[in-house]
């Protein structure tokens, strides 16, 4: 649930995660997050904010969806698990994909993930072939068909990612 926060904090200010322009997780786990409010703190020990979650919900046999609000915003959530992390997939009520990773701590917070080391990035995008495009101010955009960008969203396995906060229940 912890994950589940930092990520929808994160996709609210988002600059970091990546963006791409369609869905790629085609069907969504349940990954075991709670329900309820959950809060985050960031990497540098500030507020990351609040965020409530629902779910998860069949939208159709075999898709669990994960409901969530953050700073007035709504996401629908999938989530895969690909090894020991989580992708999750947001998608905002205004057409914005976006993805990050969760990681289960050892105290039962989650860790919000994102993608960091770019020559690490752009030589697991090859292997996938995905073109992967780095915006000046924004967060990296895979290119490809969705099971290409799918293929390079699992291969991620931590080295090129950067934690930046941590989500925990509250109350």
């Amino acid at each position: 649930m912890r994950i589940a926060l930092a990520l929808l904090a994160a996709l609210a200010l988002l600059t970091g995660c990546y963006e791409t322009e369609q869905r790629v997780l085609q069907r969504g786990q349940d990954v075991g997050l709670a329900a309820g409010t959950w809060r985050c703190q960031n990497t540098n020990d500030k507020d990351g904010g609040r965020v409530v979650l629902s779910g998860p919900n069949q939208a159709s046999a075999g898709d669990h969806v994960y409901r969530a609000i953050v700073d007035k915003s709504g996401y629908a959530l999938r989530m895969e698990k690909s090894g020991d992390l989580i992708i999750v997939e947001a998608d905002e009520s205004g057409g914005r994909i976006s993805h990050v990773f969760l990681r289960r701590e050892a105290d039962g917070a989650y860790a919000m993930l994102i993608p960091d080391n770019r020559p690490m990035l752009e030589a697991l995008a090859r292997t996938h072939g995905v073109e992967l495009s780095f915006d000046r101010l924004g967060p990296p955009k895979p290119r490809g068909t969705p099971d290409k960008i799918l293929a390079f969203l699992r291969g991620h396995t931590g080295p090129e990612l950067k934690k930046t906060s941590t989500c925990r229940k509250a109350g």
